[in-house]
């Protein structure tokens, strides 16, 4: 019985390295979509909002309509990693 759980961890072990793989391949083959400047954009907009503590009050179009945590922490996230590799960190 033991043996059988052990099998079941190393394929759950397997199949979750696959869909990663997966994901990191899409991620570098997809490309840039025509909106995502856009959305970094709109997140860079928000995260200054954010850090500025309501000062800096940029009106975007439909910024009650969006989440602002994923927009400006995707912005954040993407400007960690290098600028060759934008597209990609915003898509993994």
């Amino acid at each position: 019985m033991k043996n059988f759980f052990e099998n079941i961890k190393k394929r759950e072990k397997i199949i979750i390295f696959l869909i990663f793989s997966f994901a990191v391949y899409c991620a570098l083959v997809i490309g840039q979509a025509w909106d995502e400047k856009a959305h970094l954009i709109h997140g860079k907009i928000t995260l200054d909002y954010i850090l500025s503590f309501g000062k800096i009050n940029n009106e975007t179009l439909y910024r009650e309509n969006y989440s602002t945590l994923y927009w400006s922490t995707l912005y954040l996230l993407t400007k960690i990693a290098p600028i060759k590799y934008e597209i990609q960190t915003a898509h993994l």
